[in-house]
């Protein structure tokens, strides 16, 4: 199933893309691609080492950094090129995380936690395994800045300007702890996949990019770009809990989560009937809309 981003055909053609886009990005002398090297201020940061730090070097498939030592290398880097640690990986307006470089049990914790997402993505099917390890090179833990409790849902994020590069904070759950924080490694993936389209293809028309449309995830009026984004990280959550519920484990909560993504894919979708897609952008439509209407549990 699907022909862009979804199924095996989909994490082909990604696949094909991302090693064109890495060709072009990469620092030939670095040994491949890293993701600060899809950021210009860091490229620019990185030319004052004569040897990268291990962490900062091109990776062959997806590693959960958990080493405090590498996350505090991450964060002097990002520092040093001028920016205030994430804050400018992140969201508008949504500047509230930072690495998560301390050594306490809740950080270890949290390590554990994305070793166990990390694997149960890859292992989904074949195509979750060629996507995560064409798409990622990294995963992060992120904790909040003022120390506050994590959302209990856990939260991430993900940015053109680190391509490659996802940041987690594991949920906080009584239950299915787990289970959420790979849903949420399945969301992110969803980004770093148009990211790669968005290299080469606008996929909405310049002149709709930013019209408002209502997001099928935050329930508000947001560009429809950002619209698209949301209803495909849906789409990949959904077709990540499909195949784990298939072939792994069932539940309520999960069902339940699988119904819940699969309906949000449907009204992201319905909410971008009026923007202008380029055929790209119509192809990806189209692969969410057999998702949306085919995969029934």
């Amino acid at each position: 199933m699907g022909r862009w981003i979804t199924g095996s055909l989909g994490a082909r053609r990604l696949s094909e893309l991302r090693a064109k886009l890495d060709a072009l990005e990469s620092v030939p002398q670095r040994g491949g691609y890293s993701p600060w090297m899809s950021n210009p201020t860091l490229r620019v940061r990185a030319e004052a080492f004569s040897s990268l730090p291990a962490v900062l070097r091109p990776r062959s498939s997806a590693e959960v950094v958990s080493a405090s030592s590498d996350l505090s290398t991450m964060h002097s880097f990002f520092t040093s090129a001028g920016e205030q640690g994430l804050e400018a990986l992140q969201p508008s307006g949504s500047t509230t995380l930072k690495l998560d470089t301390s050594a306490t049990e809740t950080k270890q914790s949290s390590s554990v936690i994305l070793q166990w997402a990390l694997a149960t993505v890859s292992s989904a099917n074949e195509s979750f395994c060629q996507r995560m390890s064409s798409l990622c090179q990294q995963i992060a833990p992120v904790s909040r800045i003022d120390g506050s409790r994590p959302r209990s849902q856990g939260r991430g994020f993900s940015s053109h300007l680190y391509r490659g590069g996802i940041f987690l904070e594991p949920p906080q759950l009584e239950f299915h702890t787990h289970e959420e924080t790979a849903i949420n490694l399945a969301h992110e993936l969803g980004h770093q996949a148009l990211f790669v389209l968005q290299s080469f293809d606008s996929i909405i028309v310049e002149k709709d990019l930013r019209k408002p449309t209502r997001s099928p995830i935050r329930e508000v009026e947001r560009p429809a770009i950002q619209t698209l984004h949301a209803t495909v990280a849906c789409l990949y959550m959904a077709e990540f809990l499909a195949s784990f519920i298939e072939h792994r484990r069932n539940s309520a909560f999960l069902q339940n989560k699988y119904e819940l993504m699969r309906s949000l894919v449907s009204q992201g979708i319905s909410s971008l009937d009026t923007v202008e897609l380029t055929p790209v952008g119509r192809a990806v439509i189209r692969d969410a809309s057999i998702f949306a209407s085919e995969r029934s549990l």
